[in-house]
């Protein structure tokens, strides 16, 4: 018997669009400039999710990367393949990010345990 860990779910992912990445696209400068939620998000997708399927953090048939038939590297991994501790996990790392850059955050994921 397999232990079933939860999938992330909507206040969760709710938290993350209108909490950390709201934040983070409205005080982070980079390169002199700020970047949208939808920007902010690809790259985390790209920093944070996980490399490789883990069961305590992605669901099963997780897969952050593929290739296309030319062989270019190609971002398919999705915040939706998390479980509960992933997606926690993955918004420790993003509000870490933010905090380096000053950001100064209106939620925290201890939010996002609560509402687990």
């Amino acid at each position: 018997v397999e232990k079933q860990h939860a999938i992330r779910n909507l206040d969760q992912n709710a938290l993350y669009w209108a909490g950390q990445l709201r934040d983070i696209a409205e005080q982070a400068y980079v390169h002199g400039r700020t970047y949208s939620a939808e920007v902010w998000h690809e790259h985390f997708k790209r920093e944070c999710l996980p490399e490789e399927f883990d069961a305590d953090l992605t669901k099963e048939g997780y897969q952050k990367w593929d290739h296309t038939p030319s062989l270019e590297r190609v971002l398919v991994g999705s915040t939706t393949q998390l479980t509960v501790k992933g997606f926690a996990l993955y918004l420790q790392q993003v509000e870490a990010f933010g905090a380096c850059l000053g950001v100064m955050f209106h939620a925290s994921p201890a939010d996002v345990r609560r509402m687990a």
